[in-house]
């Protein structure tokens, strides 16, 4: 009898991991599926920088024309160029960083079903700290997705002004970027709090327990996270 009972929790065992491994495979189905989507929308957002990006090379073109010195001319051009380049890879960067982030909570997301669908473990704590973190993702994927659009600009009329306008458009792009990195490791925060809380979880590591409920649980929204969040630190 007791091999009976045995052997009947390891065929329900594994039933549940095949069903939990078929919402494993749907997540990163979904996760890969929201990844391309945003692609497709930083790629449309490129169009609209561009001609941002011209409105304001002619903009500095009629102001450079007030500026006597050809060198100074070339250089402001330049600069003007070199900015919006570097607000396009940081704000690539940035994404991809958040992007590694998404990944490590989706693993976690799928632990934390594990211990609950399989072992019948209470992962409630943890689940609320997922929609906070899935919740600060989203609105660093709308931050990052509105500074990709950003253009900077100055008004020149004179030589003397030249230098405090170029000063002025790179601090406002180092203050823009430097609140989208603080969302970011805010974010990053976020789910390192829900790979600790999972990890604290009583009967997080029992392996001896098996639910008997079948009906596995599932999330609202999809982004998860793990205790594997090594490496994904956002740069100072």
């Amino acid at each position: 009898l007791k091999k009976l009972n045995e052997a009947d929790r390891d065929a329900k065992r594994e039933d549940l991991k095949k069903i939990n491994e078929a919402d494993k495979e749907a997540k990163d189905a979904e996760f890969e599926a929201k990844k391309e989507e945003f692609k497709k929308q930083m790629e449309l957002k490129k169009e609209e920088v561009k001609s941002k990006i011209e409105a304001n090379k002619e903009k500095f073109k009629k102001d450079l024309l007030k500026i006597k010195d050809g060198k100074k001319q070339l250089t402001v051009e330049k600069i003007v160029s070199k900015i919006a380049e570097l607000n396009t890879k940081a704000v690539n960067n940035l994404n991809d960083l958040t992007d590694k982030i998404e990944a490590a909570l989706l693993r976690i997301e799928i632990r934390a079903n594990d211990a609950e669908v399989i072992r019948g473990v209470d992962v409630s704590t943890t689940r609320t700290a997922i929609v906070t973190a899935k919740a600060s993702i989203l609105d660093v994927k709308a931050l990052i997705l509105a500074q990709s659009t950003k253009s900077y600009t100055a008004n020149i009329t004179t030589d003397a002004q030249l230098q405090a306008a170029m000063s002025t458009i790179k601090e406002s792009l180092n203050g823009d970027i430097k609140i989208l990195r603080d969302k970011v490791k805010a974010v990053h925060e976020n789910v390192k709090t829900v790979a600790t809380t999972l990890a604290q979880t009583p009967r997080i590591d029992d392996l001896t327990n098996i639910n008997t409920n079948t009906t596995p649980t599932t999330t609202s929204t999809t982004t998860p996270v793990e205790n594997n969040t090594t490496g994904t630190t956002p740069a100072n």
